[in-house]
C-alpha cells in the first residue's frame, strides 16, 4: 500500500490539487473539464487508495449524534465524509504510548504533569453545538463528555477543553482547545487512555484533511492519526420472520402456510 501520511508526498500534492480544484467554481462541463485539467481523477485516485475505516453506530442517542455528523452535506458534498484524520485505538493504553512515535506526546505529557496541571471530566446530557458551530440545529441533542485541564489554581478557568461523544465503538472529538502549553497534549491523551479497551476508533470533528494547516496535520500525525477514508455499513434489510422466508423463489404475498393450505384443500372436499 502506498505512503498517503500526513507528510508523504502523494497527499501533498493531493492537497494542491484540492485547492486549485476547490478553487474553480460552477459544476458545468467547464467547470468539470477545469478540475479534470487541474487534476480531479489523480485526487480521486488518491483517495481510493486511502486506507478504510469502518464506521459502526449503534441506535444509541450517541451513536445518532455521529451519525447525523457524518451525513451533514455542504455544497451538495457529505463535508465529513471525505479523508479524514482518524486515530485507531488499541485495546491497551500502553501500547498507544510505547515506541518512538510517541516520544513527544510521553514528553509534552510530562510537561504539563510536571506543570501542575490534572484533568476532570463530567458527563453533560442534551449538549446541542453552540451558535458559533455551523451544525448548530443538523444535529440531535444528546450526551456528551466534557473534558477540562485546570492549573494549580482549581478555581481558575480551565485552561483547556474538550467535547467528546462516545458511542459503542466509535467515538467522535467535537473540539479541543487549550489557552496553555502542553495542555492539549494532557487532554487529549487522557482521552485516549479513556477510549482504549472501549472504543476502536476516535473520530475528529474536522473539513477534509486536504483543508488542515500544516501545525494541525503535524499535530494530528504525532498523536497516531492517519489519513483514512470513512466507510459506513448499511444497516440489514429486515427479514419476513417465517420458516419459509429463506426460500429465494417465494415472496411475502406468495407464501402459503400449512394450515391455509390444510384449510383450501377442506374447501374443496
Amino acid at each position: 500500500m502506498p505512503d498517503t501520511g500526513y507528510r508523504s508526498e502523494l497527499f501533498l500534492r493531493a492537497c494542491d490539487v484540492a485547492s486549485t480544484c476547490r478553487g474553480i467554481e460552477g459544476n458545468g462541463p467547464a467547470a468539470t473539464w477545469e478540475r479534470l485539467r487541474a487534476g480531479s481523477l489523480r485526487l480521486a485516485r488518491f483517495e481510493r487508495s486511502l486506507p478504510p475505516a469502518t464506521v459502526r453506530l449503534s441506535a444509541s442517542p450517541a451513536g445518532q449524534m455521529i451519525g447525523e455528523h457524518l451525513a451533514i452535506r455542504e455544497g451538495g458534498r457529505l463535508r465529513y465524509r471525505g479523508p479524514q484524520g482518524v486515530l485507531r485505538l488499541p485495546p491497551d493504553f500502553g501500547a498507544y504510548l510505547r515506541g518512538r512515535r510517541r516520544q513527544a506526546v510521553r514528553t509534552n505529557v510530562g510537561h504539563a504533569r510536571r506543570a501542575g496541571l490534572t484533568v476532570t471530566t463530567s458527563l453533560l446530557e442534551g449538549w446541542e453545538p453552540g451558535l458559533d458551530d455551523t451544525r448548530r440545529g443538523l444535529i440531535t441533542p444528546g450526551p456528551i463528555e466534557w473534558w477540562q485541564v485546570r492549573g494549580t489554581d482549581a478555581e481558575a478557568s480551565p485552561v483547556a477543553e474538550a467535547i467528546l461523544t462516545v458511542d459503542d465503538e466509535v467515538a467522535l472529538l467535537h473540539g479541543l482547545g487549550s489557552s496553555a502549553r502542553y495542555a492539549r497534549w494532557l487532554v487529549h491523551t487522557a482521552i485516549v487512555e479513556r477510549l482504549c479497551g472501549f472504543c476502536d476508533l476516535l473520530l475528529v470533528n474536522s473539513d477534509e484533511a486536504y483543508l488542515l494547516g500544516p501545525g494541525h496535520r503535524y499535530f494530528q500525525q504525532l498523536l497516531g492519526y492517519e489519513i483514512a477514508r470513512l466507510e459506513l455499513p448499511r444497516p440489514p434489510r429486515a427479514r419476513i420472520a417465517s420458516r419459509w422466508s429463506g426460500s429465494r423463489y417465494l415472496t411475502a404475498s406468495r407464501m402459503v402456510t400449512p394450515e391455509a393450505r390444510a384449510a383450501r384443500g377442506s374447501s374443496h372436499s
